[in-house]
């Protein structure tokens, strides 16, 4: 993993021990309304691998589809770097998407190096 990555997921984990018994609250007052364990529904999440959902025969800005640039490349890349969405395009710069990641990840990622890997529109 490059420095950013580990930034981001450092910034992560420290947010998520600070909030963590406002969060566990939040979480355990939703789950009394439907009567589940908050302990079992914790288990089962971290038990659980992350799931990537990806459209492998969607074009990527390099003209090949999603599932050939991972054989390729031999690993997955976001919105960001190959200009594909499912929703709103706004993977660049200064974007929705953009701004939302930078708020989840406080600013993990710097500007220069999205510039410099081509993640603009």
């Amino acid at each position: 993993m490059r420095d950013y990555q580990l930034l981001a997921i450092d910034r992560i984990r420290e947010y998520a021990k600070k909030y963590d018994s406002q969060n566990r609250a939040y979480v355990e007052d939703v789950c009394k309304q439907y009567n589940i364990d908050i302990d079992r529904l914790i288990n089962q999440i971290q038990s659980k691998p992350i799931t990537i959902n990806f459209h492998p025969d969607r074009f990527s800005n390099n003209k090949k589809t999603i599932i050939e640039n991972l054989v390729e490349q031999g690993q997955y890349h976001g919105q960001f770097l190959t200009g594909t969405s499912n929703g709103g395009m706004t993977a660049y710069v200064g974007g929705n998407r953009f701004l939302w990641e930078q708020r989840l990840f406080q600013e993990a990622y710097p500007h220069k190096l999205l510039i410099a890997q081509n993640m603009v529109h």
